[in-house]
């Protein structure tokens, strides 16, 4: 027995935080120990001489009964465990029946429901799994309450349900505990941005970086709602603060390219061509082969009356509008159409399905209800999260 504690502790979460629940596959080493244990134990019960041969155990038939009959116990529960491990859902949801007390296996159950809401159409179904998802989470967190991820699970879980006020309230309270939660500073800032309040929004996100210097998601987040609220040069700064952190960073030059397309639309608005032109040009340096913006080229200069300039863009549009039609076999017609009915000439570009935008401008309302259920099995065969 002192040895199985011994061969136990590494796993007990004691001297290292190993961070699971305890399960079967932990105890395979403790039970040598009562292998031997049980074998000597009905040796002595059955006389059986430990030292005789292979021939002499068998002719002891009630020692071999008594084997075989164990055996077969063990044999059974273990092929019937084998349907929990069937995949996380089956065994979260098995085990949670022995460890309701237990905060991992609580989390465990809840996140794995959370993750499988975005694979289920039916709204009414989804929202039950939701508030499972929520239920579990919650009872994690009674159970240990500085349980950071559980913390950030259970927002998911509660701004999906369109619950933020009660998100934010959970997500202050780890705040308050544990000023240096990161994490935590910018699930506010999501939070507050979906519940369309962007001042705190932005608030909680620079705390976010203040509190952690390089942490992409939160440049991107908070440069992405600054250029929302048309405050494009604080943006930039951010971007740029990023690009030094992160260098050659895909995802922040795509954000500073959008950036000038934005800045770019904005101008033409206000009929200022020749910004918008210089924002744009800004933009095509950082993605020669983005065809919108040569679309948001043409516009401009057809604006400003330069005709020349404005169909040498709009063929060069057209030119990738091709290209991309020889490699997918869809007419560059179609494709410029789609660009113009779905963003507009590049104006919506990365405007859609953001992390951080508030519900209004989720894919739920935002597309057509006719193109849910396509969407939903397009993602769901890719293995994407819509």
């Amino acid at each position: 027995v002192q040895n199985e504690k011994l061969t136990n502790i590494s796993l007990s979460n004691l001297i290292i935080l190993i961070e699971a629940t305890m399960a079967e596959r932990f105890i395979y080493t403790p039970s040598v120990g009562f292998a031997i244990f049980g074998g000597v134990f009905l040796s002595s019960i059955f006389k059986f001489d430990l030292t005789g041969s292979y021939s002499s155990l068998k002719k002891n038939n009630k020692l071999v009964m008594a084997m075989v009959f164990i055996l077969s116990l063990y044999s059974y529960k273990t092929i019937s465990r084998n349907a929990a491990w069937k995949n996380n859902f089956t065994l979260y949801s098995t085990d949670i029946a022995y460890l309701n007390n237990s905060a991992r296996a609580n989390y465990s159950l809840g996140s794995e429901l959370l993750t499988r809401t975005a694979f289920i159409k039916n709204e009414i179904q989804k929202k039950d799994t939701l508030k499972r998802a929520v239920t579990y989470l919650k009872k994690a967190i009674e159970i240990h309450s500085k349980y950071h991820s559980a913390y950030i699970n259970l927002s998911n879980g509660l701004n999906n349900l369109g619950l933020y006020d009660e998100s934010i309230m959970y997500l202050t309270k780890m705040v308050n505990y544990d000023t240096s939660f990161a994490d935590g500073f910018y699930q506010m800032g999501i939070t507050y941005n979906q519940k369309g309040d962007k001042e705190n929004s932005i608030k909680f996100l620079k705390q976010c970086i203040k509190v952690r210097g390089k942490y992409l998601r939160a440049y991107q987040a908070l440069g992405a709602i600054l250029v929302n609220v048309k405050q494009f040069d604080e943006a930039a700064g951010y971007y740029n603060n990023a690009l030094r952190l992160f260098p050659d960073n895909a995802e922040i030059m795509n954000s500073i390219k959008e950036l000038h397309i934005e800045k770019g639309v904005e101008y033409g608005k206000n009929s200022n061509f020749t910004e918008a032109i210089s924002e744009f040009e800004t933009a095509l340096k950082i993605n020669p082969d983005d065809y919108s913006i040569y679309s948001n080229l043409g516009i401009a200069y057809a604006q400003r009356k330069d005709y020349k300039k404005a169909i040498q863009n709009f063929e060069k549009s057209l030119e990738y509008a091709e290209c991309a039609s020889r490699a997918t076999g869809v007419r560059a017609a179609f494709i410029l159409g789609v660009i113009a009915q779905e963003s507009e000439l590049g104006k919506n570009i990365g405007q859609c399905n953001l992390p951080e935008d508030p519900p209004e401008y989720k894919w739920q309302q935002v597309m057509h209800s006719r193109d849910h259920q396509p969407y939903i099995a397009v993602t769901s065969e890719l293995g994407l999260n819509p």
